[in-house]
């Protein structure tokens, strides 16, 4: 059960991230849906869980959902890492544009 608590405590920290993200826009019509924002978000996110996991080791005794969360922390960190540095949404979205003109 400290899995489902320490995910639960993980969770809304990246929703509150990605609203910290958009809080200093002037005008309303900037807040918009941003991907890279999403990515951010979730890859600090996975990055705390990442610390917490490591301080707390000691705390969850099951070694074997330690190491398959170590992995999928990691995994998803590759994921929202390759995202944010590949220009693959920009490109979509350049080709969503180019589209509407």
């Amino acid at each position: 059960m400290r899995n489902g608590r320490f995910f639960a405590v993980i969770t809304p920290s990246r929703v509150i991230l990605f609203g910290l993200f958009s809080r200093n826009k002037y005008l309303t019509g900037h807040l918009l849906w941003s991907e890279t924002r999403a990515y951010v978000a979730v890859l600090m996110g996975v990055t705390m869980a990442i610390i917490m996991l490591f301080n707390r080791v000691s705390m969850y005794s099951n070694k074997t959902m330690n190491m398959a969360n170590f992995a999928k922390a990691l995994i998803v960190c590759g994921g929202s890492l390759w995202k944010l540095r590949s220009q693959v949404t920009a490109d979509l979205h350049r080709r969503d544009m180019d589209r509407r003109f």
